[in-house]
């Protein structure tokens, strides 16, 4: 939130210099709730019921202009990516044409791929340009977020985001104010109890949170995804066919329409790891679609977040005694599918 690089925080917390408490999960919720909500309501609201998805993800996007139904209908992972897309567009709007086609040669070197035409791409606006981007190696699948982190640091750099950590250190009581819950802890000072001035939410520092975020869980995802892969029980014929494409992890789109394909019956196992690992609901959706075990319904249906997969694989469970289980979930959808 600060706008400083994490190996500077992590040096500072191993010299003594900031508490460990800095960056707790509650210390993190507080910085989200300071940004994103007005600051005369700070202190009236509970850090540990942070409605992310409404009152931080949805509202930032709506101040960036995704549409209305991007926002109302998105499973968070999805829309977090569509922001991020969106973030792209705006930093790369406000690039110079030889700022951009060095941008494109940094991805070209951090994803070991070539992208075709960068003269032509580079005269897009960013609209055009993440289109065209889309099918290459570089925006694909997984490897887009990585791309995404070489786009944030390069533009950084270029124009002097990151400031020294020892702008904070020094920091005037009046800043560390407007600083927030961390800014606080890094002045040291006793400013809990002091007057909060008045203040609109941060949309600017509420994005990087978002995006941030999305990164993490990508990093993560990727991780688990990838180790499924490597079980005794992921048959080698089943990650060519579904989920690589020319060595790298296929698109979400792309993972969809080959499981789609699958024969009814084939890979359940694997399927079955896919169901609950995925990070794309549309993927999880057909994973489930094709799933036959009851074993494995009945996990996705207590596990799955999103009601429409979690009332498809309610539908395909067959004991009148587990179905009794989900009359009462928290989506109609699923209660009638469970009451068929």
């Amino acid at each position: 939130f600060n706008d400083v690089p994490p190996a500077t925080v992590v040096d500072a917390i191993d010299r003594g210099i900031l508490p460990e408490s800095c960056v707790s999960p509650s210390a993190i919720r507080k910085e989200l709730l300071w940004n994103c909500c007005n600051k005369l309501r700070y202190h009236g609201l509970n850090d540990k019921k942070v409605n992310y998805h409404k009152e931080a993800l949805q509202w930032v996007c709506g101040k960036h202009d995704l549409s209305k139904v991007q926002i109302d209908t998105l499973s968070t992972f999805d829309l977090e990516k569509k922001f991020v897309e969106k973030y792209f567009e705006e930093i790369w709007d406000k690039l110079t044409p030889q700022q951009r086609t060095e941008l494109l040669g940094k991805i070209e070197t951090s994803s070991k791929s070539t992208i075709a035409n960068k003269a032509g791409i580079a005269a897009m606006s960013g609209g055009a340009a993440i289109a065209a981007l889309g099918t290459t190696v570089a925006f694909t699948g997984f490897a887009f977020y990585t791309t995404m982190s070489t786009v944030i640091a390069t533009v950084a750099g270029w124009v002097g985001a990151t400031l020294p950590f020892a702008a904070y250190t020094g920091a005037s009581t009046t800043v560390a104010v407007f600083a927030g819950p961390v800014g606080w802890c890094i002045a040291g000072a006793g400013l809990l109890g002091g007057a909060i001035a008045a203040g609109w939410p941060d949309s600017q520092k509420t994005a990087n949170f978002v995006i941030t975020v999305h990164l993490i869980k990508s990093k993560w995802a990727e991780k688990h995804v990838l180790q499924a892969v490597e079980k005794d029980n992921i048959d080698p014929d089943f990650a060519l066919a579904v989920l690589y494409e020319n060595g790298n992890l296929a698109s979400p789109a792309s993972r969809e329409e080959k499981i789609r394909k699958l024969p009814i019956g084939a890979y359940q196992d694997q399927l079955a790891a896919i169901a609950c690992t995925d990070p794309f609901g549309r993927v999880r959706l057909a994973a489930v679609e094709k799933l036959q075990n009851q074993a494995d319904l009945v996990r996705v249906a207590e596990s799955e977040p999103e009601a429409v997969i979690r009332a498809e694989a309610v539908r395909k469970i067959e004991d009148r005694n587990i179905l009794k289980i989900f009359l009462d979930d928290k989506s109609e959808l699923v209660r009638r599918a469970a009451a068929r």
